[in-house]
């Protein structure tokens, strides 16, 4: 991957967390993804595309201005 397709997917990231534009979940998330959560949290594991919907709902709505 290129210095600009690494920083294009960095950006598209930032805007998907700072918009909660779920559409693009799958233009930068793997079908199979899992993130492994830290110690603490409610939820240890979000594996697919739903589970990172859900997640980025939810830290949204935990911060939501």
């Amino acid at each position: 991957m290129t210095r600009n397709a690494k920083k294009n997917l960095i950006q598209r990231l930032h805007y998907l967390w700072s918009t909660g534009d779920l559409s693009l979940v799958p233009e930068i998330y793997a079908p199979d993804f899992v993130a492994h959560m830290p110690k603490g949290w409610e939820i240890t594991k979000i594996m697919g595309h739903s589970g990172v919907r859900e997640a980025i709902d939810a830290i949204r709505t935990a911060f939501s201005e």
